[in-house]
């Protein structure tokens, strides 16, 4: 059966004398002073009887058979019966005797028992259960001066019941030396064991005490203090930090870190530190208080993906869109500490240049003289200037590009090129000497096809430097065909090749056939180069020219 809480107490009644009453007082009376009406409607007289005698004034409550309850009023000699209440001799709960636990219907719920005590049925019974065990530390950390910011932290508890274990904090403070009262307890969530406070600033404070203890919804355990932590009536300074927030730094950027810092106590010794990343600390000025606003400065560089500080590296590896943390705060000699100052930003490190080569159709009937054009383009993500190289085999890099970033062509004789595969490596390199390669992959394979076509180049140098009129005689083989294109440039300037004009043709001999060419030009060239493309009748044919001649104006 189920089990109750059951508070014991004494019986207790009222009635005593009984006497009967007339209209007049002809003997002494003895009467109660006062009555109470109980809640069934019965009356309950309380006190000791005492005496009313016929002179005096007063209120007396008697009985006067069982069950009635007489109001007396003496005066005069007079006894005049005032009210009169029906009422009964019952029991009544008396004074506590304590607690006891029994079975349900053990005793009354409410009334006498049979071995004289009245008892009360109050809550069912709940077996006590285990205290949690001591929080295993505690600890607080901060600035130990009045208004300074504290983290309080603490080792967990246990609970053999497993219940839910709440924590409750409470600190006393040091006045002078001397500890004053405990403040109350502060519940606080159990997932988290930590809180923070804030020192009091109280007149003459020199010290302050936490505790801590858990508590399980029913029990609590024993207390578990900190040290007596000195408080400092030192001031912290104030830091000022102009720097702005969620930057973010290419190469070669700064990063400066500059403000101020004031200290009101003149004299003290206050150092700016700064962390980054919460890998660093380090000082960026040291000065004495005059309570006046101190600057400082500190300018940071991204060089080669580092952050650096001149040549020492504080952070390396940087990667793109990852946040980094700068932290900077102020001490002073007395163990005064600043709020922190926050900034976040980013880095953007040093980005190879970008290479795209374009693809080129596979070309036939080429001869040695001839060569392959290549194009691409190259960008440096940072916009700066790239130089493009390209190496066959191991002959050093011959440099095709200096400049902005931008398209790019360049030129390879076939006569450099080995029959079979080979491999073109092009090298693109920016400021910083980031580098990017392709390997461009170019097969030469040999047709010796006898051919029917071919092209010869001559390079002519006209006796006074430069021309702009040119003439030429070409004498060949009847069946030859022959037409004739000329190059006049600047030097240095690329080539520019146009078709000759065939002013005349004669024969010299039944077999050999001479014709006449002529170019101009605006102004006078002086890098003037033929380019003659023939064509024989047959593979069998011996057809070819004969002699070459000409004149330059």
């Amino acid at each position: 059966m189920a089990l109750y809480n059951y508070s014991r107490y004494t019986v207790a009644n009222g009635y005593g004398k009984e006497y009967q009453f007339t209209n007049e007082i002809n003997s002494t009376v003895y009467g109660y002073s006062s009555y109470t009406q109980l809640s069934n409607g019965d009356f309950q007289l309380n006190g000791i009887a005492s005496e009313l005698r016929a002179s005096e004034y007063g209120i007396r409550y008697g009985t006067s058979g069982p069950r009635t309850l007489v109001e007396l009023i003496a005066n005069g000699g007079l006894r005049i019966v005032e009210k009169v209440y029906y009422a009964a001799v019952v029991d009544s709960q008396g004074t506590y005797q304590g607690n006891v636990v029994a079975e349900n219907g053990t005793y009354p719920t409410n009334g006498k028992h049979t071995d004289g005590y009245w008892y009360v049925r109050a809550a069912a019974y709940v077996p006590p259960t285990s205290a949690p065990t001591v929080p295993s530390s505690i600890a607080a950390s901060g600035s130990f001066t009045p208004n300074g910011d504290l983290t309080l932290t603490w080792g967990g508890s246990t609970d053999a019941d497993s219940s839910t274990i709440y924590y409750l904090t409470s600190y006393r403070v040091f006045l002078n030396g001397v500890a004053q009262a405990w403040s109350s307890d502060t519940t606080h969530g159990t997932t988290v064991r930590a809180f923070t406070f804030k020192v009091p600033a109280v007149a003459n404070i020199t010290g302050i005490e936490y505790r801590i203890r858990a508590f399980d919804g029913s029990n609590y355990s024993a207390y578990r203090n900190t040290p007596q932590y000195p408080v400092s009536t030192n001031k912290a300074p104030i830091i000022t930090l102009n720097t702005t927030d969620n930057r973010t730094l290419f190469e070669n950027d700064s990063l400066s870190i500059d403000g101020t810092t004031t200290d009101t106590d003149i004299g003290n010794v206050i150092t700016v530190r700064y962390s980054l990343n919460g890998v660093t600390d380090k000082a960026i000025a040291t000065a004495i208080s005059a309570g006046v606003a101190i600057p400082f400065s500190k300018v940071l560089q991204v060089k080669n993906s580092k952050l650096m500080d001149g040549e020492t590296v504080l952070l390396d590896n940087l990667i793109e869109g990852q946040a980094n943390t700068l932290r900077v705060w102020a001490t002073d000699d007395k163990g005064g500490v600043s709020t922190e100052q926050v900034r976040t930003f980013f880095v953007t490190p040093n980005r190879p240049p970008s290479l795209t080569i374009d693809s080129f159709t596979q070309k036939v009937g080429l001869i040695d003289s001839d060569h392959i054009t290549i194009t691409g383009n190259v960008v440096d993500p940072e916009g700066g200037n790239v130089v493009v190289k390209y190496q066959i085999g191991e002959v050093n890099p011959v440099q095709v590009h200096d400049g902005p970033g931008g398209a790019f062509t360049f030129n390879i004789p076939l006569t450099n090129l080995k029959d079979g595969e080979n491999s073109i490596i092009l090298l693109a390199t920016d400021s910083l000497n980031f580098t990017s390669q392709k390997t461009l992959k170019v097969t030469k394979a040999v047709n010796k096809t006898e051919l029917l076509q071919s092209v010869r180049r001559y390079k002519a140098l006209p006796p006074k430097g430069s021309a702009k009129n040119v003439i030429i005689w070409v004498q060949r083989d009847i069946n030859l065909s022959l037409n004739v294109e000329a190059s006049m440039v600047m030097q240095n300037e690329a080539e520019n090749f146009v078709e000759m004009t065939k002013t005349n043709s004669a024969p010299v001999t039944d077999t050999i056939m001479e014709d006449e060419f002529t170019i101009s030009s605006d102004v006078p060239k002086d890098d003037i180069v033929f380019q003659f493309n023939i064509t024989r009748s047959s593979i069998d044919s011996t057809e070819s020219i004969h002699l070459i001649s000409g004149g330059f104006e």
